[in-house]
């Protein structure tokens, strides 16, 4: 006896839809799953057309009861269609369970700063210099505009973020920085505010391969000249200090022919492979040095 699956899967509600248009398909249109072959048993007709092959008959009366009995789907073709844009109440009034999409509770941007930068949120003004021991998370980040002139400069570690005040050293006095968390589940969140605004985008990450692979592949590529790599004026004498081989072999199998493709990361990339070290943003937090 086949074991019901816990979750309807969107990919297989997308092929149930095909009965809406036609009482009989090939069994191909389903690739072999748990989830087919417990349909095969309890929903679907198996018709016999040659040695290896089948067509796969369903009554969508029957098929909408049984999803509705099994899975609390109200509407196959609305379930069919959730995605990352569907709110969680949406998919409650679907499927009777908020969890049916994939969509995240908390979806923004973080933001950090070491001076007083001014901004409007829904057209109200505001500063994004956050309290001490505070950062700011901004869930509607389509409406806040901030100063064209202001330079955006996007964080690999979380300690960089949370500590941007002990790293205001590195950065010209007479320039406005807003700091932004590259948060790994949210990166698309940042790339969307990035690809709305004219504002030039700085990366301050490692010092290593991988630090110039994700700036290129994630940035660069999306926002062309607007964006550059941040090299602080000391980089020699960090590898010399604190540069470390352990990174850099394990990152070098992963990225044999990275190449860059501005001064910054040439350089970077040339005293990485000069050294066969790398050295982790971190260090540059005046408390460490």
């Amino acid at each position: 006896m086949l074991q019901k699956p816990s979750k309807l899967p969107i990919a297989f509600a997308k092929r149930l839809l095909v009965f809406y248009e036609e009482t009989e398909v090939n069994s191909s249109h389903f690739p072999d799953s748990n989830t087919f072959f417990y349909f095969l048993e309890y929903v679907f007709e198996k018709r016999i057309t040659g040695k290896r092959r089948y067509k796969i008959r369903c009554d969508v009366v029957r098929l909408e009861k049984h999803i509705k009995n099994e899975y609390q789907i109200n509407d196959l073709k609305a379930y069919a269609n959730i995605d990352e844009s569907t709110t969680r109440s949406e998919a409650a009034k679907i499927a009777s369970n908020s969890k049916a999409t994939n969509k995240k509770v908390f979806q923004g941007i973080w933001f950090n700063a070491f001076q007083d930068i001014p901004a409007k949120l829904y057209g109200e003004a505001i500063n994004l210099k956050p309290i001490k021991g505070s950062v700011s998370f901004f869930t509607e980040f389509e409406h806040l505009e901030i100063d064209k002139d202001i330079i955006i400069i996007g964080v690999e570690n979380a300690e960089n973020f949370t500590e941007v005040k002990l790293q205001q050293y590195l950065f010209d006095k007479s320039k406005r920085y807003l700091f932004t968390f590259r948060d790994t589940k949210q990166s698309n969140a940042l790339k969307r505010w990035l690809g709305n605004i004219e504002n030039l985008y700085l990366h301050f990450g490692d010092f290593d391969l991988a630090g110039v692979a994700i700036f290129e592949n994630e940035f660069q590529s999306f926002l062309g000249k607007r964006a550059s790599f941040f090299i602080p004026d000391n980089l020699e004498a960090l590898f010399k200090k604190y540069g470390g081989r352990d990174l850099y072999n394990q990152h070098f199998s992963q990225y044999p022919n990275l190449k860059g493709n501005m001064i910054e990361t040439n350089r970077l990339l040339k005293l990485i492979h000069k050294t066969q070290k790398s050295v982790e943003q971190e260090i540059l937090i005046k408390k460490l040095m």
